[in-house]
């Protein structure tokens, strides 16, 4: 099958990118204008340089490549183009899908939620999600666009992923090129990068896994602090040499953040949770 990777340099982007191809399918990944590299892409996964800021071009790229399946794993975080990439160009590529017919999986995040909830307790796909800042706004909006445009899409909500962003926040905040505190009283399920990957593409591609729409909640099996993160991922990380990232309790004030994020799913798909890190972080 013709696999279509929206965001294809991401962490993530890269591993269900490697992993359709190990599979034999063809993949393209889309990649903003001008990459500096390949970083580690298949050498036989065709690349496309995609603007999601424009959704002219984005709708020109699904027309054009025909794929049998669009994985979008693109985001931004913030900054100026959170909006066009973040909440408005899922729905236009699930709008390009549903007119060719084409399998849609969107990822979005765990910070859909407001993480009021008491530590111990979780969120299925059925909760209600109450975003408290600008990005999970955003991807929430997201989730509503692709819905609306796509309704046989499927919406997966994940958690932090390794090896990924966390590793590089981990080794400036040890370096004390960051200042960083990783809060002991702030609760997700994170899981590998590649763990995520995997479920994605068998949502995308099997014929199984094309019979799942709307939100699928897939995570890790363990609820861990962002502390407790950090200091799994300095343990099993060789080059910081057994430093010890600073942990401590959320400060009062201050932007607001969801502090119980741990997603459960409820739907009893194959797969789910996805394995915890606990043992993949115990370290060497």
């Amino acid at each position: 099958m013709r696999v279509l990777v929206v965001g294809g340099f991401g962490a993530l982007g890269r591993e269900v990118g490697a992993a359709a191809s190990a599979d034999g399918h063809e993949v393209v990944a889309s990649v903003r204008p001008d990459p500096d590299d390949r970083r580690r892409l298949p050498a036989e996964v065709v690349l496309r340089l995609l603007d999601l800021r424009d959704p002219a071009a984005t709708r020109r790229v699904v027309e054009a490549d025909r794929p049998d399946a669009v994985i979008n794993a693109a985001y931004v975080a913030g900054g100026p183009d959170l909006d066009a990439v973040t909440a408005v160009a899922p729905g236009v590529l699930a709008a390009a899908c549903a007119a060719r017919g084409i399998r849609f999986v969107h990822v979005s995040t765990d910070v859909v939620f407001d993480g009021r909830i008491p530590p111990g307790e979780s969120y299925g796909e059925a909760a209600v999600p109450n975003p408290v800042h600008v990005y999970g706004r955003a991807k929430l909006e997201a989730e509503v666009a692709v819905a609306a445009r796509d309704p046989a899409a499927a919406v997966v909500r994940t958690s932090l992923l390794y090896p990924g962003t966390q590793v590089g926040l981990v080794e400036r905040a040890v370096s004390g090129a960051e200042p960083v505190t990783f809060f002991d009283d702030e609760w997700r399920s994170p899981c590998r990068t590649a763990d995520l990957a995997r479920f994605l593409l068998w949502l995308a591609v099997d014929p199984a896994g094309r019979t799942v729409e709307g939100v699928v909640h897939a995570a890790g099996a363990d609820a861990m602090s962002r502390a407790e993160l950090a200091l799994r991922i300095a343990a099993a990380t060789p080059r910081l040499l057994g430093a010890v990232p600073p942990t401590g309790p959320a400060p009062a004030g201050g932007p607001p953040r969801p502090r119980n994020c741990v997603l459960r799913s409820d739907r009893g798909l194959p797969g789910l949770p996805l394995p915890g890190l606990r043992t993949a972080l115990d370290g060497p």
